[in-house]
Protein backbone atom coordinates (compact mmCIF):
# COMPACT_ATOMS: atom_id res chain seq x y z
CA UNK A 1 0.00 0.00 0.00
CA UNK A 2 1.50 3.32 -1.09
CA UNK A 3 1.83 6.18 1.34
CA UNK A 4 -0.22 9.30 0.73
CA UNK A 5 1.69 12.11 -0.99
CA UNK A 6 0.78 14.49 1.85
CA UNK A 7 2.58 12.21 4.30
CA UNK A 8 5.63 12.18 2.02
CA UNK A 9 5.60 16.01 1.92
CA UNK A 10 5.37 16.10 5.73
CA UNK A 11 8.33 13.71 5.99
CA UNK A 12 10.29 15.87 3.52
CA UNK A 13 9.55 19.02 5.55
CA UNK A 14 10.57 17.32 8.80
CA UNK A 15 13.80 16.07 7.21
CA UNK A 16 14.68 19.47 5.78
CA UNK A 17 13.88 21.33 9.01
CA UNK A 18 15.91 18.75 10.96
CA UNK A 19 18.86 19.31 8.63
CA UNK A 20 18.66 23.08 9.11
CA UNK A 21 18.37 22.61 12.90
CA UNK A 22 21.42 20.34 12.78
CA UNK A 23 23.51 23.08 11.14
CA UNK A 24 22.34 25.74 13.61
CA UNK A 25 22.84 23.50 16.65
CA UNK A 26 26.25 22.19 15.64
CA UNK A 27 27.46 25.68 14.73
CA UNK A 28 26.56 26.79 18.25
CA UNK A 29 28.11 23.61 19.68
CA UNK A 30 31.34 24.17 17.73
CA UNK A 31 31.48 27.79 18.83
CA UNK A 32 30.95 26.83 22.47
CA UNK A 33 33.58 24.09 22.30
CA UNK A 34 36.07 26.20 20.36
CA UNK A 35 36.40 23.57 17.65
CA UNK A 36 34.49 23.33 14.39
CA UNK A 37 36.11 20.33 12.64
CA UNK A 38 34.04 17.48 14.08
CA UNK A 39 30.74 19.39 14.22
CA UNK A 40 31.28 20.46 10.60
CA UNK A 41 31.95 16.88 9.50
CA UNK A 42 28.84 15.74 11.35
CA UNK A 43 26.78 18.34 9.49
CA UNK A 44 28.32 17.29 6.15
CA UNK A 45 27.32 13.68 6.84
CA UNK A 46 23.83 14.77 7.86
CA UNK A 47 23.56 16.92 4.71
CA UNK A 48 24.49 13.97 2.49
CA UNK A 49 22.04 11.69 4.24
CA UNK A 50 19.11 14.10 4.35
CA UNK A 51 19.95 15.87 1.09
CA UNK A 52 19.86 12.72 -1.01
CA UNK A 53 16.75 11.57 0.79
CA UNK A 54 15.03 14.91 0.06
CA UNK A 55 16.08 14.79 -3.62
CA UNK A 56 13.66 11.88 -3.93
CA UNK A 57 10.84 14.43 -3.89
CA UNK A 58 11.64 15.04 -7.57
CA UNK A 59 10.00 11.65 -8.19
CA UNK A 60 7.40 12.15 -5.46
CA UNK A 61 9.45 9.91 -3.13
CA UNK A 62 8.32 6.88 -5.08
CA UNK A 63 11.22 4.45 -5.61
CA UNK A 64 9.38 2.85 -8.52
CA UNK A 65 9.52 6.17 -10.42
CA UNK A 66 13.17 6.92 -9.60
CA UNK A 67 15.78 6.03 -12.24
CA UNK A 68 18.06 3.15 -11.31
CA UNK A 69 21.15 5.37 -11.47
CA UNK A 70 19.60 7.78 -8.95
CA UNK A 71 18.56 4.88 -6.71
CA UNK A 72 22.09 3.55 -6.65
CA UNK A 73 23.56 7.02 -6.03
CA UNK A 74 20.99 7.72 -3.33
CA UNK A 75 21.81 4.47 -1.53
CA UNK A 76 25.55 5.11 -1.72
CA UNK A 77 25.41 8.72 -0.55
CA UNK A 78 22.93 7.99 2.24
CA UNK A 79 25.24 5.16 3.30
CA UNK A 80 28.34 7.37 3.25
CA UNK A 81 26.52 10.08 5.22
CA UNK A 82 25.50 7.51 7.81
CA UNK A 83 29.03 6.10 8.05
CA UNK A 84 30.47 9.61 8.44
CA UNK A 85 27.97 10.51 11.18
CA UNK A 86 28.79 7.24 12.96
CA UNK A 87 32.52 7.96 12.75
CA UNK A 88 32.11 11.47 14.10
CA UNK A 89 29.91 10.18 16.93
CA UNK A 90 32.66 7.66 17.74
CA UNK A 91 35.21 10.50 17.77
CA UNK A 92 32.94 12.49 20.13
CA UNK A 93 32.80 9.44 22.39
CA UNK A 94 36.57 8.99 22.27
CA UNK A 95 37.16 12.66 23.05
CA UNK A 96 34.76 12.57 25.97
CA UNK A 97 36.24 9.33 27.35
CA UNK A 98 39.82 10.59 27.05
CA UNK A 99 38.90 13.91 28.64
CA UNK A 100 37.42 12.09 31.63
CA UNK A 101 40.13 9.41 31.91
CA UNK A 102 43.11 11.72 31.27
CA UNK A 103 41.96 15.27 31.93
CA UNK A 104 45.45 16.68 32.31
CA UNK A 105 46.70 15.43 28.93
CA UNK A 106 43.69 16.66 27.02
CA UNK A 107 43.35 19.95 28.85
CA UNK A 108 46.85 21.14 27.95
CA UNK A 109 47.47 24.40 26.17
CA UNK A 110 43.86 25.52 26.62
CA UNK A 111 42.69 23.62 23.53
CA UNK A 112 39.27 22.08 23.26
CA UNK A 113 39.04 18.29 23.37
CA UNK A 114 37.26 18.42 20.01
CA UNK A 115 40.08 20.12 18.10
CA UNK A 116 41.23 17.73 15.38
CA UNK A 117 43.71 15.15 16.67
CA UNK A 118 45.32 12.26 14.84
CA UNK A 119 43.38 9.82 17.07
CA UNK A 120 40.20 10.81 15.23
CA UNK A 121 41.55 9.71 11.86
CA UNK A 122 40.45 6.07 12.20
CA UNK A 123 36.78 6.63 13.08
CA UNK A 124 36.27 9.78 11.01
CA UNK A 125 38.22 8.98 7.83
CA UNK A 126 39.14 5.29 7.63
CA UNK A 127 35.83 3.83 8.82
CA UNK A 128 33.57 5.80 6.43
CA UNK A 129 35.87 5.18 3.45
CA UNK A 130 36.24 1.44 4.09
CA UNK A 131 32.54 0.95 4.89
CA UNK A 132 31.58 2.87 1.73
CA UNK A 133 34.02 0.85 -0.35
CA UNK A 134 32.38 -2.35 0.91
CA UNK A 135 28.91 -0.95 0.19
CA UNK A 136 29.92 0.20 -3.30
CA UNK A 137 31.48 -3.22 -3.94
CA UNK A 138 28.26 -4.97 -2.99
CA UNK A 139 26.29 -2.47 -5.05
CA UNK A 140 28.39 -3.23 -8.13
CA UNK A 141 28.33 -6.99 -7.58
CA UNK A 142 24.57 -7.14 -6.96
CA UNK A 143 23.42 -4.28 -9.23
CA UNK A 144 21.42 -6.69 -11.41
CA UNK A 145 19.64 -8.00 -8.30
CA UNK A 146 18.59 -4.50 -7.25
CA UNK A 147 14.88 -4.51 -6.44
CA UNK A 148 12.82 -1.52 -5.46
CA UNK A 149 10.68 -1.76 -2.36
CA UNK A 150 7.80 0.42 -1.21
CA UNK A 151 9.49 3.08 0.87
CA UNK A 152 10.25 6.80 0.83
CA UNK A 153 13.70 6.27 -0.68
CA UNK A 154 15.52 3.70 -2.75
CA UNK A 155 16.94 0.84 -0.79
CA UNK A 156 18.06 -2.67 -1.48
CA UNK A 157 15.25 -5.15 -1.00
CA UNK A 158 14.06 -8.55 -1.88
CA UNK A 159 15.43 -11.97 -1.13
CA UNK A 160 17.74 -11.94 -4.13
CA UNK A 161 20.43 -10.16 -2.12
CA UNK A 162 20.00 -11.70 1.29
Amino acid sequence: MALAFGLKIAWFCLSLSGLLACWVTFYAFGKAMGAFELPLLYCVGCSLLQGFFCLGLIWEMDPFRMPTSFCIAQSIFIGFGTFLISGVAAAFSLATSWAVLKPKTWGEHGKSILVWRHQYFLPVVVFPVVASAVQIGFTIIFRKEFQRVEDLHCDYGGSAIW
